[in-house]
């Protein structure tokens, strides 16, 4: 039996919309993404107008607080956890699927915006599971450059580097660029 796991198609990601999918990367066993997070009101808007037996303890713990971190971090962590179960109850097995927390990082400029994406297609190429990254079969970086059905957000992506020419482009400069000068991207490990 296979088990699909789509981050997507997941209820934080399209019942509630909270947070909308940006480029993605998924390997055999690491999965970066990038979202960006609805403002508080919508989240808010939108938790309230769950019937009330329907609301977590999460999502009701947000209405009083309102902190966003650790809503999304709750929110995460109920996602892993039942894809955990779920990947346990197929293969009758017991015990943790994900050896650490999720690292988060906070995009606060817009240089790191730009860098993110790129990181984030790019990195099989980084850690030489291909020697091109546009090889790698599992990244958004297809679906942002195809013209095919997607739940990312290819227009603004593409808009975000000024087009699908562009896009590609810069793309491919500053891949060859990150791997050429090690230590390039920022934060990187």
């Amino acid at each position: 039996m296979k088990i699909t796991f789509t981050f997507l198609g997941n209820s934080i990601f399209t019942s509630s919309q909270l947070l909308k999918p940006l480029p993605g990367t998924f390997y055999p066993i690491i999965f970066i993404f990038l979202i960006r997070i609805r403002p508080v009101a919508v989240i808010e808007s939108w938790i309230n107008s769950l019937l009330k037996e329907k609301q977590t303890k999460t999502q009701l713990h947000f209405l009083s607080d309102h902190n966003i971190n650790t809503f999304v971090e709750m929110e995460f962590k109920r996602l892993f956890t039942s894809y955990a179960m779920a990947v346990n109850k197929m293969n009758n097995r017991n015990g943790n699927l994900f050896s650490r927390t999720f690292k988060r990082v906070a995009i606060l400029k817009e240089s790191q915006f730009t860098q993110a994406i790129i990181y984030i297609h790019a990195n099989a190429q980084k850690h030489q599971l291909v020697k091109d990254f546009t090889a790698y079969p599992w990244t958004s970086y297809h679906s942002i450059i195809s013209n095919k059905p997607t739940k990312i957000l290819r227009e603004e992506a593409l808009e975000w580097f000024g087009g699908l020419e562009q896009f590609i482009k810069i793309h491919k400069d500053m891949s060859d660029y990150y791997y050429d000068f090690p230590g390039a991207i920022e934060g990187d490990e």
